[in-house]
């Protein structure tokens, strides 16, 4: 089991991380809430892991700690604040050029947050489409014994 904050390297590229982890293992178990389908990491980690579920062998398991990516409403608070976050960096690059400034620091977060935006969709439909294993309250430990069989049958 690969932990990506307790395995990445000091000094890894998160992107180099994930090509890793991904590369590497038979078994790609994502953990789905509100917070992480926020993030342009993870955007990246669940894109790669969807590509690599149709075209290789890699059992993709989503795993949810929470139910708000089902409610309609949330799709559209999420892709305002994405919005607002790539609003906020479009606008740190402008003053950042003003004055004379480097913009790299700010360009790759955009392009994460950009990619975000278009593959959030996509994504959400995705997790719509499948099982997701919930481990929400009372349903933890059947759901994580529904984790453990889905591992142990791919293993034999």
């Amino acid at each position: 089991v690969i932990v990506d904050t307790e395995e990445i390297k000091p000094g890894e590229k998160f992107e180099d991380f994930i090509t890793r982890v991904l590369r590497d293992n038979a078994f790609i178990l994502t953990i789905v809430s509100k917070n992480s389908l926020l993030s342009g990491w993870v955007s990246k980690e669940l894109t790669a892991s969807l590509l690599l579920n149709h075209l290789s062998q890699r059992q993709w398991v989503p795993v949810r700690i929470d139910n708000e990516m089902f409610e309609t409403e949330f799709y559209f608070s999420a892709i305002a604040k994405i919005e607002a976050r790539i609003t906020s960096l479009r606008e740190a690059i402008q003053k950042s050029l003003d004055a004379k400034l480097d913009i790299r620091n700010f360009t790759e977060e955009l392009s994460r947050q950009e990619d975000l935006k278009y593959n959030f969709s996509r994504i959400l439909a995705e997790l719509k489409s499948r099982l997701v294993i919930d481990v929400t309250g009372p349903l933890f430990k059947p759901g994580m014994e529904q984790v453990l069989q889905v591992v142990r049958s791919g293993i034999q």
